[in-house]
């Protein structure tokens, strides 16, 4: 895939899962605010080299971020 930004995403507050996994995402800003029911955000195998989101106040319900490289 070649995703480069997270957008869009503000507004689907019954998201539970999101797979953005082996893409070319560089940065998380405030994309993801507000995703109450967001367990799983899998960012696995991208070029990010900052987190800019607080996730225990935007995303309360995440319980596993897989940022490793695979």
């Amino acid at each position: 895939n070649k995703i480069t930004r997270i957008e869009g995403f503000n507004q689907m507050n019954r998201l539970v899962e999101l797979n953005l996994a082996q893409n070319c995402i560089t940065s998380i800003g405030d994309s993801l605010k507000n995703l109450d029911n967001l367990e799983t955000l899998n960012l696995a195998s991208n070029l990010i080299d900052n987190l800019q989101i607080d996730f225990t106040n935007s995303t309360p319900s995440i319980s596993c971020i897989p940022l490793c490289l695979t």
